[in-house]
């Protein structure tokens, strides 16, 4: 991030468009195999990152602030998920979702339309948050003013 603010002004929107052009790039992230997960009381704990997640969304949307109040509030240290993080769980062995529905239940198998989740990244420069698509597990981004689901983590 701080690079991001160093740089001059001039370079903020070439820095913008490599951004959008990654979002069409292969990103490499951690599979999530099965076993990598164990549930309890609701509580998806990942053996390898050590993040636990809530196992269930509340099935609501919200937009990018609100989605990181709405985990807040749960208490408990629970927060929106950095884009590098909500990344962690999508399973590459998987489409539509691409992640383990058997642990992440509320996640829904989408006939042919992603199901987006907020995350707490912003990209820089803009008014404009990360979001990770379960369709192929692939990173893209909307307005902060857009609502989609969120799943918290602490």
């Amino acid at each position: 991030m701080k690079l991001v603010t160093s740089l001059s002004r001039s370079w903020r929107p070439a820095l913008a468009l490599v951004a959008v052009a990654s979002t069409f790039a292969p990103i490499s992230h951690a599979d999530a195999p099965t076993g990598r997960f164990t549930v309890a009381a609701g509580i998806v704990t990942d053996t390898q990152t050590g993040l636990q997640w809530q196992a269930v969304d509340d099935g609501k949307t919200y937009a990018f602030v609100a989605a990181e109040q709405h985990c807040v509030a749960l208490g408990g240290s629970w927060r929106a998920p950095s884009m590098k993080e909500l990344q962690t769980i999508v399973d590459e062995s998987r489409a539509y979702p691409a992640v383990d529905t058997s642990v992440f239940t509320s996640i829904p198998s989408s006939n042919g339309l992603p199901s987006c989740y907020q995350t707490s990244t912003p990209l820089a420069g803009s008014a404009l948050g990360w979001l990770v698509c379960f369709d192929f597990g692939r990173p893209t981004y909307d307005t902060v003013n857009d609502a989609y689901k969120v799943l918290c983590v602490r």
